[in-house]
């Protein structure tokens, strides 16, 4: 799975709120301009730098990073 950011236009890092499911995670590509935080609705989250590409997942409390940015 794959979820790419591509808004533009923004002046700061935004959040992109994601499930908390236990076993969730996704490859994530920060398209846009800023900074974007996958965070759930509650716990820690990780940042993703503009331009980068992350695979993340959720351990049923926080977001956690499964690779460094590319």
């Amino acid at each position: 799975k794959r979820y790419k950011a591509a808004w533009t236009g923004w002046s700061t890092g935004r959040n992109l709120v994601v499930p908390l499911t236990n076993n969730w995670e996704q490859w994530i590509t920060n398209s846009t301009g800023q900074t974007l935080t996958a965070i759930g609705a509650s716990g820690t989250g990780i940042a993703i730098a503009s331009t980068k590409t992350a695979l993340v997942a959720s351990d049923g409390t926080n977001i956690v990073r499964l690779t460094a940015d590319a």
